[in-house]
């Protein structure tokens, strides 16, 4: 009997025990025919119950007959008693939707890798030491003196991205009419390049566009702000608008997927780094992520020795600054140490803040 047959007979439990019994009968009466009486026939034969019990396990599928039989089971018991069942049924949804709902924000925040060329190449550079309490500490700050020191230990073995945190903005369009909230960064000229990233129309920031200290005065939005704000109008392109004190040109449109690199926030306007300001020749201020792309044949270790240098020139000139510390704290200064972390599926406040709870899931 074919598998195909055997399912069918899952589903037509009347049909399949009308036919066993009709096969049963003609036993008895070809046995009757040949001379035996209808009692001695019936001996011979053994058992009714047991042949049809048998006979039915040859021709269905007995896990698919057991599942069959215990959803009729379970349909009249919930039945039976509609409001428990009423609140189990709830409760399963509501654990299923939570369940769903912390998995998707797991893909999102830790586990799913940014939309770029080789996300697994990429690395941010933090600051380990030993806080007061004697527990390891991490930061992720860099200023912009301190990231250019350590992008001319690596010129010409990796790319070096400063890229800031985000930040809310105030752009305005056409002449004051039209103000709006949306999240800026401030980037390298050259991160789409090093990201692999195309425009979906005009063209995206080169390093050529982040040269001089407040002299570019370009913008590049996201394929989501594009949508929601302009509809994926072309004519967006070319257009300008105020942002603080700079009257920016919007020159392109980054390809739909990108949204940058803070899993949690989704960044609207791109600007280069060398519009933020007088803020790019403080040592000490902290705005910006340092990111660096580890290209293939060389090892996250050997780029964060190189790095290693100008770090601790950098903090040793740091203390100086440092006045009325005391020894022990001026020591913890000069005790931290570089390091690289995976940034593959990028790198943002809200990973370090749910990142425990979220793995203990």
């Amino acid at each position: 009997m074919s598998i195909w047959s055997r399912i069918a007979n899952v589903f037509r439990a009347d049909r399949l025990r009308s036919e066993i019994d009709e096969e049963l009968a003609s036993h008895l009466s070809e046995a009757v025919e040949m001379g035996q009486t209808p009692s001695d026939a019936r001996k011979a034969l053994g058992s009714v119950l047991r042949h049809r019990e048998a006979s039915r396990d040859i021709r269905v599928l007995g896990w698919l007959d057991s599942l069959r039989a215990d959803v009729i089971f379970g349909w009249r018991q919930l039945r039976k008693n509609k409001v428990s069942s009423a609140a189990a049924v709830l409760s399963l949804a509501l654990a299923i939707g939570s369940c769903t709902a912390a998995l998707w924000l797991i893909d999102a925040l830790l586990l799913r890798p940014l939309p770029v060329t080789n996300p697994e190449q990429l690395y941010v550079v933090k600051r380990q030491s030993i806080g007061d309490d004697g527990k390891p500490q991490v930061g992720e700050s860099c200023s912009y003196p301190l990231f250019r020191m350590m992008q001319a230990s690596v010129q010409g073995q990796a790319q070096f991205l400063a890229i800031s945190y985000a930040e809310r903005a105030d752009p305005t369009y056409d002449s004051g009419q039209e103000t709006e909230k949306a999240y800026r960064q401030y980037v390298s000229g050259g991160i789409f390049e090093s990201f692999g990233l195309r425009p979906a129309a005009g063209r995206l920031l080169t390093e050529a566009d982040d040269l001089t200290p407040g002299a570019h005065p370009y913008a590049v939005i996201s394929h989501d702000y594009w949508t929601r704000r302009f509809g994926q109008d072309l004519s967006v392109v070319g257009r300008t608008f105020r942002m603080g004190l700079n009257l920016y040109e919007i020159i392109g449109i980054v390809g739909k997927g990108f949204t940058g690199t803070e899993p949690g926030t989704i960044i609207d306007v791109f600007v280069p780094a060398m519009m933020k300001g007088q803020v790019i020749h403080q040592p000490y201020s902290w705005w910006l992520r340092a990111f660096v792309r580890v290209p293939p044949g060389l090892t996250a270790q050997a780029i964060r020795d190189r790095l290693d240098t100008p770090f601790r020139a950098f903090q040793d000139e740091r203390t100086k600054t440092l006045t009325g510390i005391s020894e022990e704290r001026r020591m913890q200064v000069l005790r931290e140490k570089v390091v690289l972390v995976s940034a593959a599926s990028g790198m943002s406040g809200m990973q370090k803040n749910y990142r425990l709870a979220l793995s203990s899931f």
